[in-house]
């Protein structure tokens, strides 16, 4: 018989960053860099090999909803064959963003399609010129990449992606210079976007609860063994001395566990927490949208009944 460890050591991570910067990969011998967002092509092309594509230092944060950036094309020199969009981390910097693998994902400005894992790619968008600013959005809830055109939507090019992506651009002819930016201000409105897709969760997460008829005392119980007082305070579901001795209890439960102590907190998890949330995270975004809180998490909570666990 084993109980999870509901309490485990807090590990001190390094602090996640994004993207800052374009990069210059040591193989790259085509693509040049005026300063460390602006990349030029100088010289003229030798074929389908000789293609300049520049990755960012850093991929997207996976942890954020979505990473975003933009690209303005400040020439297109004399092909303007420019393809912007997202690769992986073992992407071939001498092929066009899409055009090889399935670790790539691009728009190309000179006939609008897009590619993956391709060299023909598929029909999307309209073609793009000197002075527009296209951006490339890989929303991670919902598993999407979609461009935007000099701040307007254009469309969703792709579904079901997974990855850690790195913003990249190609170029391939002579004179083409891009400039791409990787935070705010953006001509797209990114964070209107995020603020509607939060919406459209918060709705459904309000139906989910009430299909589910999760009762109050199953949220109060959740937070109990999460150990989230705090949050327990702010929407009010400790209401009495009763409650607060419930309090008490917890942190009794958590000693337990500690020292390790199996037949006691066995005893004390069937007396006062017999049954866990089926779909904590339901609760767990309920709660933020609702009570405008984030629960920091303290313990790491197996998503099955206690009665597997005893």
């Amino acid at each position: 018989m084993q109980i999870p460890n509901f309490f485990p050591k807090e590990q001190k991570e390094e602090e996640e960053t994004g993207p800052t910067k374009l990069i210059l990969s040591k193989k790259q011998r085509f693509a040049h860099l005026l300063d460390d967002f602006t990349v030029y092509y100088p010289k003229k092309s030798r074929g389908d090999r000789s293609v300049g594509s520049v990755q960012t230092d850093k991929p997207f944060k996976t942890t954020e909803r979505v990473g975003y950036f933009e690209v303005e094309i400040v020439e297109v020199g004399v092909e303007g064959s420019i393809s912007i969009g997202v690769s992986e981390e073992d992407f071939k910097i001498t092929s066009h963003v899409g055009w090889e693998n399935d670790n790539s994902y691009g728009w190309h400005c000179d006939d609008g399609r897009k590619f993956h894992h391709s060299s023909n790619g598929e029909r999307f968008g309209p073609t793009s010129t000197k002075g527009d600013i296209i951006g490339c959005c890989v929303d991670f809830h919902r598993q999407i990449i979609f461009f935007t055109k000099n701040g307007e939507f254009v469309d969703i090019a792709w579904t079901n992606v997974i990855g850690t992506f790195y913003p990249t651009v190609g170029l391939h002819s002579k004179g083409e210079v891009a400039k791409i930016r990787l935070k705010h201000p953006f001509k797209y409105n990114i964070q209107r976007y995020i603020t509607i897709e939060k919406q459209k969760e918060k709705e459904l997460i309000h139906k989910q609860l009430l299909d589910q008829n999760i009762p109050l005392n199953l949220i109060r119980s959740y937070l109990f063994i999460k150990g989230s007082f705090g949050a327990l305070a702010k929407t009010g579901l400790i209401i009495n001395e009763k409650d607060q001795e419930k309090v008490q209890i917890q942190q009794k439960f958590k000693t337990l566990i500690l020292n390790g102590d199996i037949p006691q907190t066995i005893e004390l998890l069937e007396i006062h927490f017999p049954t866990l949330i089926i779909n904590p995270e339901i609760i767990e975004q309920y709660l933020m949208e609702k009570f405008k809180i984030k629960i920091k998490i303290k313990t790491k909570m197996k998503k099955k009944s206690l009665k597997n666990i005893i």
